[in-house]
This record gives structure tokens, sequence and C-alpha cells, in this order.
């Protein structure tokens, strides 16, 4: 006796995947970043309204705070090495030469002797 048993469709392969533990956990991960990337997005497009509205309330042109040509034609140099200029301090340093003395004032009371 020979038993034909037909192979699963493309649909009854997925979702036999899906309802897996492995694809219910896939299909959880996929869900959470579909929704972290549409609030990115909503919160994107919310914080370039804002800025347009400042800009239009201020009276400033997006574009006026861009390098202009001119400017990037200049090479501007490397930050200095503050490490090196550290250890090359030429001045030592001074104490003073008269030694600190307590000053007799009254006006300051004495602390209280506690038993």
């Amino acid at each position: 006796m020979k038993v034909w048993i037909p192979p699963p469709t493309l649909s009854d392969r997925l979702l036999d995947f899906v309802l897996s533990p492995t694809g219910l956990a896939a299909t959880l991960l996929v869900v959470v970043a579909l929704l972290g990337m549409v609030v990115i997005g909503i919160r994107r497009v919310a914080y370039n309204r804002r800025l347009e509205d400042a800009y239009k309330a201020y009276d400033i042109k997006p574009r006026e705070f861009e390098l202009s040509p001119e400017f990037q034609e200049y090479e501007l140099p490397s930050a200095p090495d503050l490490g090196a200029m550290m250890g090359q301090q030429t001045a030592p340093v001074q104490l003073p030469s008269i030694p600190a003395t307590p000053v007799d004032n009254d006006s300051i009371p004495d602390a209280p002797e506690l038993d």
C-alpha cells in the first residue's frame, strides 16, 4: 500500500513557523522594531515642525547657519597638545615669604568646653 501525503504549501509552512516559539519571538521582534521606527519617525516629524515654527517665529532662514563656500577654503590649525604644555611649565611655584599667623580677634568667641 502506498500512501501519498501532499507536501505542505507555503502558507502552511509559514503558519507553522509563525506559531512556533522561534516564530513568535521573531514576530514579536519585528513588531517591536517596526513600532520603534514609527515612533522615531513621528518624533522626527514633530521636531522638524517645531523647528520650522521657531524659524518662522524668529524670522530666521533655515539655511542661514550653513557654511558658505568662502569659509570652506580655510584650513584650521590643529588643537594644541595641552599635555605637553603642562610638562613645560617653567615658572616655579612661589610660596609666601611671611608665614601665616593667627589673628587675635576678640570678636570670635572661644569654642565651648564640653564634658
